[in-house]
């Protein structure tokens, strides 16, 4: 070999390691991204993202220039220090956190199991500082190893972190495909930059991660072990709740249809709303309630304030995952009380499903503060309310949200007066409906400016948020309305009497409830269904008390602190209209009237939008079928992905080769030239024997080679295929009869003679 020769390959060789080091280093960058991307957006829910991206640049450079200083033993040792050190910051700012370190470790285990178990993050009381604690080991150790090309470890490292979030179902599908595709591209690239090898050995690699990546969809299924994390809140199951149960989120959907069941009767003196959950933390879609969730054990404490008591005797109707009860329960007996809890909020939940049948008895304390008294209990919130951060918005959130809110209040200088002004704002500026589409991005900016119309959850949403805008503490509330009045102290509440609402904290009062669904109109849809039900004599609609008793609207027990709850039901009563009801104090932006341009363009686009969903005025064919839609990008990813999988892993176990084998010997392909046809079937008669019998030696003529197996019963179809194939190679060309007969010569020998297809033939 001439040195010239090899100058150029170890030049090729430099030059194609610097491209797979470059394409190792763009795989880390991605595995980097898809973990802190999500601990980005799990921060940004929280409303605390700033610190975020910092950290990690720091990290990224600390673990590139300590890989020329330090070896991979101190290394380690930093990045145990740095995962040891971000969880103690963690632990030191939770509330109570310090004396679970000292007094209750095995709490601590417990909830990392507990989180490996599908617990998201956004259950801990402190998610923004739990991800700023976490985010610096993996990127420190990550980069640090790839500085010092120990590739496999490097994505270890990181993919440990990715891991991590894929098992607490916070990792999205998009995350973790790009995640896994990074760690292709470090494992594989990098490996053969170290090796000076060929692009094609990275095969094995591929088929190993996306078989990771498949298993890791599959991993956050595991359902956790009963353990009760201190930092998070067992319930539900983790699933996505709805109004009647009590679970740790509830996603907002689009178009609902409530049951008309009966769930459950209630024995009290008072009317009232009967809450289910509370949740505390928005993410833009969904709520979730944060905290811990300890055993019932004795007597909860209620309101800071003057209060009521109500005692009311439950009985469970249809299986339930709920204990209703007015706000502020107290304490509990009967069927409900072996597997009760209480969340962080001072809500009552349950485990296990009370059964029909069930019954229990609860005692709340009803505030009953005036709204004089409710105007002047100032903004000094205690310590147990402002930790919680009840007045959390995502980082996210339009500013256009804070703005309307602003103008709506302009003015008002308590937090009652502003929670009443958006209160009826909402009232009067949305019309109530279960026959919506759920839009993209925030719910409440895009329920305030781009929907007419909505259900309770929109309402309730969108006045927490704007309160928050305020910093008003508030907090999204689940339950039902009182149902159906039966006797003077029995009602009859059925899945139809669903409902959200809000309550406000009010310092030396407590939690107060205001409720910005218009009550007639979400009144006459309960009714309407009901009734629909009863004439179709569907099954559950009735109890022995309420059949054949007349459907009228309940409203809650006239009592200072539902003054503005009372308002909206006697309006309804009186068909007061929305201008003669409007205070004049109150800011006038438009509303059902159209008085201002927002109102018409909010109107426009929602014809915009329903037009386009018109089959009618869709681009369709003549005949009215619908175009196809194409798969969603996620799909259409994974698809790609698993394919690359399927074919690295053919290519790896041989299995193209075979098949491009299989195919090369059954199929002569298109027409061409007589000459090109022989030439094809003579390739494939090549293939049949080389299979049958041996392959053809270097430099053996084809006739030796048919002379040669003649010897060990080959007939002489062979031997008329060979003297066709030099009659079109050597002389002047064969007619198109010769060519086909060729043709049909290897074909009639490739049915015999293959074992699957020549089995049934010769049989």
């Amino acid at each position: 070999m001439s040195a010239r020769t090899i100058r150029d390959r170890m030049t090729t060789t430099s030059t194609s390691g610097g491209v797979y080091r470059a394409v190792a280093v763009g795989g880390l960058l991605a595995l980097t991204a898809s973990y802190v991307v999500v601990l980005h957006d799990l921060a940004t829910v929280v409303g605390d993202s700033g610190l975020l991206f910092p950290v990690v640049v720091a990290s990224l450079v600390s673990g590139v220039a300590l890989s020329r200083v330090v070896g991979e033993r101190t290394a380690v040792l930093l990045g145990a220090g740095l995962a040891a050190g971000g969880y103690a910051y963690y632990l030191v700012v939770t509330p109570g956190g310090l004396d679970v370190l000292i007094t209750a470790t095995d709490r601590i285990v417990s909830d990392a199991i507990a989180m490996l178990t599908g617990y998201s993050i956004l259950r801990m009381t402190k998610a923004h500082v739990w991800s700023l604690g976490f985010a610096p080991a993996p990127v420190f150790l990550s980069w640090f190893l790839l500085a010092r090309r120990r590739y496999v470890l490097s994505v270890t490292a990181g993919g440990i972190a990715l891991l991590v979030l894929v098992l607490t179902g916070d990792a999205g599908t998009i995350p973790t495909l790009v995640g896994v595709v990074g760690a292709v591209a470090v494992v594989g690239f990098g490996e053969l930059e170290r090796r000076g090898g060929t692009l094609i050995q990275a095969d094995v690699l591929i088929v190993l991660v996306v078989l990771m990546a498949v298993s890791s969809l599959w991993l956050p299924a595991v359902g956790g072990d009963g353990n009760k994390p201190l930092f998070l809140v067992p319930g539900g199951g983790g699933g996505a709740g709805g109004l009647a149960e009590s679970t740790d989120r509830m996603t907002i959907q689009g178009e609902t249809e409530l049951s008309t069941e009966v769930r459950f009767t209630v024995e009290s003196d008072r009317s009232e709303y009967w809450r289910v959950a509370t949740y505390d933390r928005f993410t833009g879609r969904e709520w979730i309630r944060s905290g811990t969730s300890a055993d019932l054990d004795g007597q909860l404490s209620g309101p800071p304030g003057e209060s009521v008591t109500v005692e009311q005797r439950v009985e469970v109707k249809t299986a339930m995952r709920a204990i209703p009860a007015a706000a502020e329960p107290v304490s509990l007996r009967g069927n409900a009380r072996p597997p009760a809890r209480v969340t962080a909020q001072g809500g009552l939940m349950t485990n296990s499903p009370l059964s029909p049948g069930d019954s229990y008895m609860v005692q709340s304390e009803v505030v009953t503060a005036t709204p004089g008294e409710l105007r002047n209990a100032g903004t000094d919130y205690p310590n147990r309310i402002s930790s919680r951060d009840y007045t959390q918005l995502p980082d996210d959130t339009p500013d256009r949200v804070g703005d309307r809110t602003s103008e709506i209040v302009e003015g008002l200088d308590n937090p009652y007066d502003k929670a009443i002004a958006i209160e009826r704002y909402l009232e009067r500026n949305n019309e109530y409906s279960l026959e919506i589409e759920r839009p993209d991005g925030n719910i409440a900016d895009k329920f305030l400016f781009e929907m007419d119309e909505g259900y309770c959850t929109y309402y309730a949403t969108t006045m927490t948020v704007m309160l928050r805008e305020e910093g008003i503490p508030a907090r999204m509330v689940t339950g039902y309305t009182p149902g159906q009045q039966v006797d003077d102290d029995t009602y009859v509440v059925r899945g139809v009497d669903a409902h959200a609402w809000v309550e406000v904290y009010f310092p030396d009062h407590g939690w107060v409830r205001f409720d910005p669904t218009p009550s007639a109109e979400r009144s006459d849809a309960e009714r309407d269904t009901v009734q629909e039900a009863r004439e179709n004599d569907a099954d559950g609609v009735d109890t022995e008390q309420s059949q054949g008793e007349p459907l009228r609207q309940t409203t809650t027990t006239d009592a200072p602190s539902t003054a503005s709850s009372i308002e909206r039901a006697n309006r309804s009563r009186y068909a007061v209209s929305p201008d003669s009801a409007r205070d004049e104090n109150l800011p006038q932006l438009g509303g059902i009237d159209g008085t201002t341009g927002d109102s018409v363009n909010r109107t426009d686009a929602s014809s915009s939008e329903s037009t386009t969903a018109d089959p009618s005025a869709s681009d369709d064919d003549d005949d009215g079928s619908p175009v196809p839609e194409l798969p969603p990008p996620e799909t259409m990813a994974w698809s790609l992905f698993l394919g690359l999988g399927i074919v690295a892993g053919a290519h790896r176990t041989g299995l193209t080769e075979k098949a491009y084998g299989v195919v090369r010997l059954y199929w002569q392909g298109s027409r061409g030239t007589p000459e090109e046809d022989v030439e094809r079937a003579v390739e494939r008669l090549d293939a049949l024997l080389a299979d049958e019998y041996r392959p053809r030696r270097p430099g053996e003529t084809r006739r030796e080679y048919i002379d040669a197996l003649s010897l060990a019963g080959l007939d002489d179809r062979a031997e008329r295929v060979v003297r066709i194939h030099e009659r079109a190679r050597y002389a002047d060309g064969v007619p198109r009869d010769e060519a086909e007969t060729a043709i049909r010569l290897v074909d009639s020998l490739v049915r015999e003679r293959t074992r699957v297809v020549g089995k049934y033939v010769r049989s």
